[in-house]
C-alpha cells in the first residue's frame, strides 16, 4: 500500500528546492551583506556627527572668545591709539586733575621713539591742588584710559596743604 507519486512531483519538488536555494542566495545574501554596509555607514555617520558637535561646542567656545578679545582690542586701541592724539590726551589728564582737586596749569609735549616702548609722546604737567589729594589723582592717572607712565614728579608745598606739582611721564602711540 504504498502509493506511488508521479514523477513530476518529485520534479516540481525538486525544481522549487532549487529555486529557493537560488532565490537564496541571488535576493536574501546580497540583502544581508547591503544591510551589513548600511550598519556600518550609519556608525560612521554617528561618529562623524560625533566630531562635527564636538567641532561646533569648539567654535561656539572661540566665538565668545572672539568677542571678548574684540572687547579687549577696542579697550587696547583706546590705551595706545593712533597718532599722538594730543588734544584728547590733554583732556583726559585735565578731566582727571578736575576731578580729583586739581588744576591743570600747563602742559609740554614731544614725540619720541624708542626700541622699548616703541611711539612716545612725552608730556610735562604742572597741577596744582591739594596735598591730601595727590594719592588719589596719582591712582586715577595709573588707572587711565591711555597706558602712560609717570617718569617723574616734583612737588613743591605753596601753604598749609596747597602744593604745585610737576609731572613727566609718557603716552603711547602706534
Amino acid at each position: 500500500m504504498s502509493q506511488s507519486r508521479p514523477p513530476y512531483v518529485q520534479l516540481i519538488s525538486i525544481l522549487l528546492l532549487l529555486l529557493t536555494a537560488l532565490g537564496v542566495v541571488l535576493f536574501i545574501l546580497p540583502l544581508q551583506e547591503r544591510t551589513a554596509g548600511l550598519v556600518e555607514a550609519r556608525a560612521n555617520q554617528a561618529a562623524l556627527t560625533q566630531m562635527l558637535e564636538t567641532e561646533l561646542s569648539q567654535l561656539a567656545a572661540l566665538q565668545s572668545r572672539l568677542s571678548s578679545g574684540e572687547l579687549r582690542e577696542s579697550v587696547l586701541e583706546s590705551s595706545v591709539p593712533v597718532g599722538p592724539s594730543q588734544a584728547p590726551f590733554i583732556d583726559e589728564i585735565s578731566e582727571i586733575a578736575e576731578a580729583r582737586g586739581f588744576d591743570l596749569n600747563a602742559m609740554n609735549f614731544s614725540t619720541s621713539t624708542s626700541a622699548e616702548f616703541g611711539s612716545m609722546l612725552t608730556a610735562s604737567a604742572n597741577l596744582s591742588g591739594n596735598f591730601e589729594n595727590l594719592d588719589e589723582l596719582l591712582t586715577s592717572l595709573e588707572n587711565a584710559t591711555r597706558a602712560l607712565r609717570v617718569l617723574s614728579m616734583n612737588i613743591q608745598l605753596t601753604g598749609d596743604s596747597s602744593m604745585v606739582l610737576n609731572l613727566n611721564m609718557e603716552a603711547y602711540y602706534q
